[in-house]
């Protein structure tokens, strides 16, 4: 527009009068000058657009991945626990069945050694009865 002001003033001073179609030529270059600036910075800032967008879609799978590779870490370590807990776990059942058998044995121990507790006792009973009817007769 700057141009177009000093031609018009130069046309003005010197009265030269420029051809309308000379003037319309040149306003239709700047133009397009101006708007290929424009298209220029356009497609830059869209390749800039689509380079970080591209960085953000890599950063997202790289991060996904990190976050796969840590779970799948972790299910492998849980599963290991999961089947040491269940070795130990079959352990101690073998070792209460065990304890549980002992533990009837010891009762059927204990149920003999009463009745024979009870048999001594009932005989004692006998034996200090008689020898006191034998004392006092």
């Amino acid at each position: 527009m700057t141009a177009l002001r000093n031609q018009a003033y130069a046309a003005c001073q010197g009265h030269q009068i420029t051809p309308l179609d000379k003037i319309i030529n040149h306003l239709l270059t700047d133009l397009r000058a101006g708007r290929t600036k424009v298209m220029n910075e356009e497609v830059l800032a869209t390749d800039r657009l689509e380079r970080s967008a591209g960085r953000l879609e890599q950063a997202i799978a790289d991060r996904i991945s990190a976050v796969e590779k840590s779970a799948a870490k972790r299910v492998e370590s849980l599963e290991s626990e999961v089947n040491s807990l269940k070795s130990r776990l079959n352990s101690l059942q073998a070792e209460k069945n065990a304890l549980a058998t002992a533990l009837e044995d010891a009762q059927v121990e204990y149920r003999v050694l009463e009745n024979v507790t009870d048999t001594v006792r009932d005989r004692l009973d006998e034996t200090i009865g008689r020898l006191r009817e034998a004392l006092s007769a």
